[in-house]
């Protein structure tokens, strides 16, 4: 049998690595295997333990980006037309609305469709639209959308300990600490919100 604290300190990095093995890191699939058979010849339960706590479905909410451009009246109505179809049309606006809300943003704005619950705690809800600045550059705190491993996602980010850590706004999930090998990339800043208020 292990003991008590190396099989806690076990439970967390097996946690950690199914993190990174479901964002797609492929070192992280051999650790973890070691790690199960570890789990299997000192007969821990740390290994099962760390798989059920992690929930695969929904770790980290993607996003749909939908790319706009600000430039001409015609992309404007294009853009207030196809935002008035995905989002199965707005009941308190139309297109002529969404068009005159976007004529007053900045050309260097993208929008997003939201996926998932794991942001509610900042008023994001699952199929909502936010309103995002294209920047690589963003301050402790902000909400962003970002890219790991080529999968794009909406989170809080801070940095703890001179670490990047992304954290959802739902206590159901955990935080992401960024590692070295993570490709990751800040797409933009949060600026507002589109709800399809029913």
């Amino acid at each position: 049998m292990l003991e008590k604290r190396l099989e806690i300190e076990l439970f967390k990095k097996t946690k950690n690595l199914l993190k990174r093995e479901l964002l797609g890191i492929k070192s992280a699939t051999k650790k973890l295997s070691e790690l199960e058979s570890l789990a299997d010849k000192h007969n821990s339960n740390f290994y099962q333990a760390a798989l059920n706590e992690i929930k695969y479905s929904s770790e980290l909410n993607q996003v749909k980006l939908y790319e706009i451009s600000l430039y001409t009246e015609q992309e404007l109505k294009k853009l207030a037309k196809e935002i008035f179809k995905i989002s199965n049309s707005f009941s308190s606006l139309t297109k002529e609305d969404i068009y005159r809300y976007f004529i007053n943003l900045d050309n260097d704005v993208s929008l997003c469709r939201v996926e998932g619950d794991s942001m509610t705690g900042a008023n994001i809800l699952d199929g909502d639209f936010v309103i995002y600045q294209k920047t690589k550059f963003v301050n402790n705190n902000d909400i962003i959308i970002c890219s790991i491993n080529d999968r794009m996602f909406i989170k809080r980010f801070l940095i703890i300990d001179g670490r990047i850590i992304l954290r959802s706004e739902n206590s159901n999930y955990l935080d992401y600490p960024i590692n070295l090998d993570d490709n990751f990339k800040i797409i933009g800043k949060v600026q507002q919100l589109l709800r399809n208020l029913k």
